[in-house]
């Protein structure tokens, strides 16, 4: 459970509206971010979760490796820069299976991200990409492995995510609900 009072210090930009995460709740019923005692703490200071449980009917999707590089293929050299390309684009990849899925619902519907980071992922990495998650993630908490590599096809960080898309039957509704 997200400590909303807890969030809204640490990141008075993005101050959380009960009434949105009540309806975010409702929209993404699909996947339950859950985490045992003890976990909580790691859970609220990284936003990540211990499991995801996803619900039947859900449409996967698994993204390639997304990393810092922009549509001219220029790879930026600046970490925080290669992070938040990384997450644009996989952000382009997803609304490119559903079109009809805004930011909020992409990111929603991310229930495991393995983030891979040339080096070691000390707590100053780790902090950067929990800063950089939360400008896209918001309070969801999808599980997460960040893994330490020696090296990466290009540039230093690199993403892949899996999502469950709302099924079928949810799209259909959400299609005439936006009518």
């Amino acid at each position: 459970m997200v400590n909303v009072e807890a969030w809204n210090r640490s990141y008075p930009h993005k101050v959380v509206d009960l009434e949105a995460l009540r309806a975010y709740k409702g929209k993404m019923s699909h996947i339950r971010c859950v985490n045992y005692p003890g976990y909580e703490t790691i859970a609220e200071k990284y936003g990540l979760s211990a499991a995801v449980c996803i619900s039947a009917g859900a449409r996967l999707v698994v993204t390639s490796g997304h990393v810092g590089m922009d549509e001219e293929r220029n790879m930026k050299v600046d970490l925080r820069e290669q992070m938040v390309l990384a997450f644009k684009n996989v952000e382009r990849s997803i609304h490119a299976c559903d079109p009809s899925l805004t930011a909020d619902q992409i990111w929603g519907s991310v229930y495991k991200v393995t983030s891979y980071h040339v080096g070691s992922v000390d707590e100053g990495v780790t902090d950067l990409l929990a800063s950089v998650a939360k400008e896209y993630m918001g309070i969801h908490r999808p599980a997460w492995a960040a893994v330490g590599v020696e090296t990466l096809a290009a540039g230093t960080f690199e993403m892949c995510v899996s999502a469950a898309l709302p099924g079928a039957r949810e799209a259909a509704n959400r299609s005439i609900s936006n009518i």
